[in-house]
């Protein structure tokens, strides 16, 4: 006997189960459905909006592109004004190298000549 309510039990609960399949496919067909339906309006409504602000669209590129156009010469620029610079300074940095050099080799001399009049007056 409970052998057979088991057997009724499995029979009920595989029906639901495919009651649920059932469903289920035809909740994620619609799913697809509704999801291409959306997305072919929203194409028509787009070729709409070219058709009506076809001028509109095309003055958008010609601005965009223009803007990348710029965007690029501002980035080139950027880049040879940064080489200029870093040319540029290491033309002063050695230049100050070499003053300081030169000031410290006069400041010996200096010192050299101090002391050698010092000890000839002396």
């Amino acid at each position: 006997m409970e052998y057979e309510q088991a057997l009724k039990r499995i029979v009920t609960l595989e029906k639901e189960l495919n009651i649920a399949n059932t469903f289920i496919s035809k909740f994620e067909e619609d799913s697809q459905n509704t999801t291409s339906q959306q997305t072919q309006s929203l194409y028509d409504k787009l070729l709409i909006t070219i058709d009506s602000h076809g001028n509109k669209i095309k003055k958008y590129v010609k601005i965009n592109k223009c803007i990348r156009k710029t965007q690029k010469l501002i980035s080139q620029n950027k880049q040879s004004v940064r080489k200029l610079y870093k040319q540029t300074n290491i033309k002063l940095k050695n230049n100050v190298e070499k003053l300081i050099t030169k000031l410290e080799s006069d400041r010996l001399k200096y010192i050299n000549d101090t002391i050698l009049s010092h000890t000839l007056t002396s």
